[in-house]
């Protein structure tokens, strides 16, 4: 097993690879879909995805708020609320800021692209004014591969959330996706698709704010009552 300076070693340097994504000149960056108060770029990247996406809005909630609905762990409910994701459970807790999660991806683009899964090692850093996840694929020994899901790769990525100084319930949020579905994809497919999904999580990220969190878990807690019985 992975031990916890193991684990801290791999954090250290994905979240030293995601700062220096936020500190590259814009002019590195094509960008290649403006919607819904959402701008995305990419550029190239040696990953075996090919690209680099960057993602970035202004989200009317405050950063506490924002983040229950992201952080890395069950209780964000992000299965039931980004439209993207089937399942999200944790694997592993290696310390407070620490966690190894598995995710499943419901298919998507009209079935073209099957369900994936991901087993990822994430950190949080905070500071008063912002928190930050980085995320980088692993192998995990109680998760191997296998032969009715695709299992996909994530290279370093990221999302940071913001405070806008003056403006208590305003952040800005950045999101990087460094993401190889694997399979037999053709990279036009995923060129086409990642733009267009991270347009959709924060559109849908902002609908789900609206109607609080407290609405995820009741409804987590009417369907598990419902399988009981």
């Amino acid at each position: 097993m992975t031990t916890e300076d193991q684990y801290r070693d791999i954090a250290s340097k994905v979240t030293n690879t995601v700062r220096q994504y936020r500190e590259e000149p814009l002019s590195n960056w094509k960008q290649v879909k403006k919607s819904n108060d959402v701008v995305v770029w990419t550029r190239p990247t040696t990953h075996s995805s090919g690209h680099l996406y960057k993602g970035e809005s202004i989200i009317n909630a405050s950063l506490e708020e924002i983040f229950k609905f992201v952080g890395p762990w069950e209780e964000s409910r992000r299965a039931q609320w980004d439209k993207t994701i089937k399942l999200v459970e944790v694997v592993e807790r290696p310390a407070e800021d620490m966690v190894v999660m598995r995710s499943v991806t419901h298919s998507y683009a009209m079935g073209t692209i099957s369900p994936r899964d991901f087993i990822d090692l994430i950190s949080i850093t905070q500071t008063e004014d912002e928190i930050c996840t980085s995320a980088i694929s692993i192998e995990h020994p109680d998760f191997p591969v296998i032969s009715d899901i695709v299992r996909g790769s994530n290279g370093p990525l990221g999302l940071c959330i913001t405070r806008i100084p003056g403006e208590p319930n305003k952040c800005k949020v950045v999101n990087f996706i460094h993401t190889d579905l694997s399979g037999k994809l053709p990279k036009t497919v995923t060129q086409k698709v990642f733009p267009s999904n991270i347009v959709d999580f924060y559109v849908q990220l902002r609908h789900a704010l609206k109607k609080g969190i407290q609405h995820y878990h009741d409804k987590s807690a009417k369907s598990e009552e419902k399988s009981k019985s």
